[in-house]
């Protein structure tokens, strides 16, 4: 216990309390906090680290920082005071555990002012050292003085004993004895630093933080400055990771491998991700959504980098999809470059040469074609994918619990249309390609031709048919589409460009995100439909292991035995309209939950200093205060409704077991077997 009281009740102070109210509520609404329901854009802005010139507050050999805006930003954004007023009793509770604990409701601004946090100031962190295990962070303060009282007043609380240390103009307080965690107050700044290597590190650390200057700090990295530039928002939070550390570290590791295996396992690792230097990543809300960007800065010749090139245009598949569309995505690699890395992981992986080599000649035999003579420079390297479902009709399915678990699988694939294409460098080897392919003995059988379509249709054991069809639109490209819809395959061979894509959607930021031609990577997903799908996994395996036993052939004729046959009858309906209900409460919450939540992006291009990754979250709702409010409205609602039937099925689910194992007592007391024990 000794270790743990000072880095809770600093932490809860500092940081738990801070980055918390990122959706957490104050104590009771007012009249003045109606400004928090002006939310501005905050995409436009430099990187925090920068515009708030928080660099010079790092150590400049920490590995890993990140800075935060501060609580008041999230408390303005996420609507706190009227979360607040929903929570009610709930979060007055929470509240009054840290009144206990700090004297101040530290969810609140003003509660964070009392105890001397500026919440208006940002929140930084940063990890130190792989081989100390030191790791700090800091806040802003708004009164010094005030600040230090109160964590003298907390620790008497604990009980616990600080150590006070001056340093410089810096104060540490430790506790006795146990300085593996220490409090540095400097300036306007209060930073918790500690290491998990041993007691005393702590009070080092934090001896360096008091003695920290300008020319010591982060603002002096040569590595940090070199990276900073690509990172082209950042306003709320933002990041920088020195990967070579951390890569020197594993390639020692690495070095001391044995065996040949592990010797070329290591080797690729080493060409994998020597190469790479530094990620820089920061984030920014905006009135509806959220954006973030990633980069990884690599050196020009990593296989990694090599693999992907950014597109010229937009895969038709992308362009095709409707409004009903849950998920996307499209790729831009080089076939090449992917089957070199391909035959690399196998050499490392063990795989002899000649043996490699042998079954890829099998392969190509089987299918008619040679692999790096023919396919890869048949392939475009352009891959895309979509799926559309209707998504009202399968939350009316997740609505319905008293579904077999085949039925609920027929329902999922009936609801969802699923298409892909194939790109080829030129018309004509993509189509001797697939045509080759579609002649195959093998595949004769399993394919049906249509010449007046010219296309090919393969059946599938999940009840869809697939279509197969070459198409060549006017900039010159080719295409094989692979559809269960016939109206993707019209649109796409038409170049119809479907209403999601022209704009009409809810919200034409996500529109732009997935025009933009010039990546090599794409994906995007209605987080309602992701959610559907882990329903639709769990409910599935709830039905298997639900569905009714057979009755027994020995089966007494005794008014007793009746007696029990009927009560456990009476269980299981009532079981059975309790998971019902269940089931409209799952569905309530995949809507409201879920559904408000929009849609997630992801996008990667290529440059010539790395990996450009962006991020973007896409809501369904006027605002993200209107997002908490409902998701805290439909919690309270759905906790409160399974509370109540919880009881009543653990009840039903007691009374069944007991009567299960008494009918089973019955049916075996005839057949001198003794009845198993319960489970």
């Amino acid at each position: 216990m000794r270790k743990i009281s000072l880095p809770i009740a600093l932490c809860s102070c500092l940081f738990v309390s801070t980055a918390c109210t990122k959706s957490s509520p104050k104590e009771a609404p007012s009249e003045a906090s109606e400004s928090e329901t002006a939310v501005t854009s905050l995409g436009s802005g430099a990187n925090i680290l920068e515009a708030q010139q928080l660099t010079k507050l790092y150590p400049g050999d920490a590995i890993v920082v990140g800075a935060f805006a501060g609580p008041e930003r999230f408390f303005t954004l996420f609507g706190r005071d009227n979360i607040a007023t929903k929570l009610g009793p709930h979060y007055e509770q929470t509240a009054d555990l840290l009144r206990e604990l700090t004297g101040q409701d530290l969810l609140s601004p003003a509660g964070l002012d009392a105890f001397g946090i500026d919440p208006s100031a940002p929140i930084g962190m940063f990890f130190w050292s792989i081989e100390d295990k030191s790791a700090g962070g800091f806040v802003g303060l708004s009164d010094r003085e005030r600040f230090l009282t109160s964590v003298r007043a907390m620790a008497e609380r604990a009980p616990l004993t600080l150590e006070t240390h001056e340093v410089a103009d810096a104060t540490i307080l430790c506790p006795k004895d146990h300085t593996d965690v220490c409090l540095t107050v400097k300036a306007d700044h209060a930073y918790v630093v500690g290491s998990d290597k041993n007691d005393e590190l702590g009070l080092a650390l934090a001896k360096r933080i008091a003695e920290l200057d300008v020319d010591q700090s982060l603002a002096t990295n040569d590595a940090f400055k070199a990276a900073i530039p690509q990172l082209e928002g950042g306003a709320d939070m933002a990041g920088f990771i020195n990967l070579s550390p951390v890569i020197t570290t594993m390639m020692t590791e690495l070095g001391a491998e044995t065996t040949a295996r592990d010797k070329a396992q290591a080797a690729l690792v080493r060409e994998i991700f020597g190469p790479m230097r530094t990620i820089v990543m920061g984030g920014d809300f905006d009135a509806r959504s959220a954006s973030a960007q990633v980069f990884i800065q690599t050196d020009a010749e990593s296989p990694l980098t090599k693999l992907a090139r950014n597109g010229t245009k937009v895969n038709p598949v992308i362009r095709a999809l409707g409004e009903d569309a849950v998920m996307l995505g499209a790729y831009n690699l080089d076939p090449a470059a992917v089957f070199d890395l391909v035959k690399k992981v196998a050499a490392a992986e063990g795989q002899d040469k000649e043996d490699a080599d042998e079954g890829l000649a099998e392969f190509e035999a089987l299918a008619g074609f040679s692999v790096e003579g023919e396919l890869l420079p048949a392939l475009s390297g352009e891959f895309g994918f979509g799926f559309e479902a209707d998504l009202n009709q399968l939350l009316a399915s997740a609505g319905d619990n008293g579904k077999t678990s085949d039925e609920l699988e027929a329902k999922l694939v009936a609801a969802v249309e699923g298409t892909a294409t194939i790109g080829f460098t030129d018309a004509a080897k993509g189509k001797a390609l697939v045509e080759r392919v579609f002649g195959n003995v093998l595949l004769a059988s399993f394919v049906t031709r249509d010449d007046e379509r010219d296309l090919w249709s393969v059946p599938t054991p999940i009840g869809k048919t697939l279509l197969f069809a070459l198409t060549a639109p006017a900039d010159g490209s080719s295409y094989l589409v692979v559809t269960s819809s016939e109206e993707m395959l019209t649109r796409i061979k038409t170049g119809a460009s479907a209403p999601a894509f022209d704009g009409q959607a809810k919200h034409e930021d996500y529109v732009k995100f997935i025009a933009d031609p010039k990546v090599a990577a794409l994906y995007s997903a209605r987080q309602a439909m992701l959610g559907l799908s882990s329903w639709f996994m769990l409910a599935r395996s709830d039905t298997q292991i639900l569905e009714p036993k057979p009755k027994s052939s020995n089966t007494p004729d005794t008014p007793e035995y009746r007696k029990k046959r009927e009560e456990l009858a009476e269980i299981q309906a009532e079981l059975s309209e309790l998971r019902q209900r269940d089931g409209e409460a799952q569905a309530t919450m995949i809507r409201e939950v879920f559904w408000p939540w929009g849609v997630t992006a992801a996008s990667m291009k290529v440059t010539k200093d790395g990996w450009d990754l962006r991020l973007g979250q896409f809501i369904d709702a006027p605002s993200w205060a209107e997002l908490a409010s409902g998701l805290v409205d439909t919690g309270i609602k759905i906790t409160a409704d399974i509370r109540a039937r919880a009881a009543r099925t653990s009840e039903l689910w007691a009374r069944q077991t007991k009567l299960q194992t008494e009918l089973s007592e019955l049916e075996m007391a005839g057949t001198g077997v003794e009845a198993p024990a319960p489970l």
